[in-house]
């Protein structure tokens, strides 16, 4: 079964709204496992694995093109950074919860990821995650820079008209 950083981030983020914190803790340890599999932080995200192949590092034929199966920090067209958003906004609400400083660092390296982006992150739809993501760092660590982040993906938004506010 095909398992993703995305779905684990989104299910465990509602997750800890009802109040189950140890399978939060378990999805963050898997979130932590796929975060040292990579092969090229610096430059990839990869984010689907098979429990018995591992990382999913080539992609599939029925998939139409590399961004199914990573993101690259230099690539000028549109990725799904809004996974990233997902991971960095669910790890953050974990931390706020538990306090384990593991999952705040954790929060901290993928999003740092999305500071290495090409600026087409800031015409995408990715922003609205982003904007969550920035938004629970600075909930998590009360520093201005992740608030300024925020804004900055907000008002992107506004401007490719993808929110109403």
């Amino acid at each position: 079964n095909l398992q993703d950083a995305n779905s684990t981030a989104w299910c465990s983020f509602v997750g800890l709204h009802l109040g189950k914190v140890e399978e939060a803790r378990k999805a963050a340890g898997f979130l932590q496992m796929i975060y040292e599999q990579q092969p090229d932080f610096e430059n990839f995200f990869y984010h689907y694995w098979y429990p018995k192949e591992g990382l999913v590092t080539v992609k599939p034929d029925e998939e139409p093109d590399e961004r199914f199966i990573r993101m690259s920090a230099r690539e000028d067209k549109e990725n799904f950074l809004y996974i990233i958003g997902a991971i960095v906004t669910f790890l953050a609400k974990l931390y706020l919860i538990t306090k384990d400083e593991k999952h705040l660092q954790l929060a901290k390296n993928f999003y740092n990821f999305v500071l290495r982006c090409h600026p087409v992150l800031y015409s995408s739809e990715s922003c609205g995650k982003l904007c969550c993501a920035s938004t629970h760092l600075y909930y998590a660590t009360k520093k201005k820079k992740y608030l300024e982040m925020a804004e900055k993906f907000m008002l992107s938004l506004l401007k490719i008209g993808r929110a109403h506010v």
